[in-house]
Formats: C-alpha cells, sequence, structure tokens
C-alpha cells in the first residue's frame, strides 16, 4: 500500500487523505484592512503631503520659471522645473545637530532628517516607542551638488554631514536605532 500524502487545503486544514497537493507559492489575496501610515514628503512648491495634494486638487501650477534656485543655465538645467520650498529651514537643535555642523549638512540629508521624523509620527510612534529598537536604516540617495562643493574643504563638520555613507547613521543615531544602515 503506497504510504499516505500529508497536504493543506487552501484554508490552512490539514488533509491526510486527499492525494492532491497545494501548490505552496501560489499567495491567496489579501482579504484585510490596509493602512497607510508613516507618510511624509517635501514635493514642488509643497512643504507636505497635505499641501501637495491640495495644490493638485486646486490645480496650482507648481513649475517655476523665475530661477529661484539656479541661476539660468545652471549645468544647462531647463528653465522650467519643480523645486522645493523652504530648503534653509531647519532645526537643527532639534535633531541634536550643532550650529556648525548643520552648515555644512547636505540639503538631502535636512530633508531626509525632516520627513523620517514626520513619517514617524504619522505612523503613530515617538521617538521614545522606536528607542533602542532593531529597526534599520535604508537609504536611496541621488548626487548633489552639496557633495561637489563642500567636500574638498577643510571643515571637520563636513565629513559628517556630506558624505551619502552617513545618511542612514544620522536617521539611525537621532532615533536611536540599533539595526542595520545601509546607503
Amino acid at each position: 500500500m503506497p504510504p499516505q500524502e500529508h497536504t493543506v487545503d487552501h484554508q490552512g486544514a490539514e488533509n491526510t487523505t486527499s492525494p492532491t497537493r497545494v501548490n505552496p507559492r501560489v499567495i491567496e489575496p489579501y482579504h484585510g484592512e490596509l493602512v497607510i501610515a508613516g507618510l511624509s514628503g517635501r514635493y514642488p512648491e509643497s512643504d507636505n503631503v497635505t499641501e501637495f495634494k491640495d495644490n493638485l486638487l486646486n490645480k496650482v501650477h507648481m513649475v517655476s520659471v523665475d530661477g529661484k534656485r539656479w541661476d539660468p543655465d545652471y549645468w544647462n538645467l531647463p528653465p522650467h522645473m519643480a523645486t522645493l520650498k523652504n530648503l534653509g529651514k531647519f532645526d537643527a537643535e532639534f535633531f541634536g545637530i550643532h550650529s556648525k555642523s548643520a552648515e555644512t549638512l547636505d540639503p538631502q540629508l535636512r530633508l531626509l532628517l525632516e520627513v523620517a521624523y514626520e513619517a514617524v509620527v504619522d505612523a503613530g510612534e515617538s521617538l521614545a516607542s522606536m528607542k533602542g529598537t532593531r529597526t534599520g536604516v535604508y537609504v536611496g540617495v541621488t548626487a548633489s551638488e552639496a557633495e561637489q562643493a563642500w567636500m574638498g574643504r577643510t571643515n571637520q563638520y563636513v565629513l559628517s554631514g556630506v558624505p551619502h555613507t552617513m545618511f542612514p547613521n544620522r536617521l539611525s543615531f537621532f532615533f536611536d536605532l540599533r539595526g542595520e544602515c545601509w546607503v
């Protein structure tokens, strides 16, 4: 007599009599509730998600032609661009960053710190709830003018605020996270 096969049906019930097998690679669709939490960002002419949504719904033109961020013909950039507002605003003291270090902090890192904190708050978490957890930080970063402009300087603060390898480390340090950090 052949050995009895042990299978599991699509609802998770054990079946020792049915010779049919369930493909373990088939993923059943999720039918529960879905929650999007921890949302934050900076968008063209918008300081947050709500302002961006309002601008889109009100058909606000968010592409500028005024050269307020870059001079015309800088790096052959097009004259029409979507730029971020208020790049100069940053609360270094809140993030525990010395003012001298904040002067040479890559603007991308400033934004990353701000939106990461806002996303944590939006998710209903706090600094205290995350402190000491084994949370990993994985960051994707693009090239920046700050890196090209400041890396040749002999300022000791540049090395902690400009290299992209420092971005996830700054987040881990601020939140006191103990997981891996990768760029």
